[in-house]
């Protein structure tokens, strides 16, 4: 596949292909960006959505995000952050706007 970082969106979109290099779907991961001595490293924060080609999706590993909470492998503020970047996100596909995304990263190709 083929992934692209969009910084100011706190995601990692990307393009995964079947066996006969034909999209599949699109999986986009929530995270928070950190740079430190000009090194970029992502930090994921479990929340994930799948775009399937037909335009449906899924929101996975919700239940996990709150189990790392709860066992305080993550801070009250990286969650809030997930869950104010899934909802940005969500957004992002219901008023069809993902589809700049898909875009930017199919230009890339």
């Amino acid at each position: 596949g083929v992934s692209a970082f969009f910084l100011d969106r706190g995601i990692k979109v990307s393009k995964l292909f079947d066996h006969e290099g034909k999209l599949s779907r699109w999986y986009c991961d929530i995270g928070m960006f950190h740079l430190e001595d000009n090194r970029l490293t992502f930090e994921d924060l479990l929340f994930d959505v799948v775009i399937n080609k037909n335009g449906s999706y899924e929101v996975l590993d919700i239940g996990e995000a709150a189990e790392a909470y709860r066992l305080q492998l993550i801070t009250e503020e990286q969650l809030l952050y997930a869950m104010e970047t899934l909802d940005s996100l969500l957004a992002l596909i219901h008023n069809g706007q993902f589809r700049e995304l898909q875009t930017i990263i199919d230009q890339a190709c």
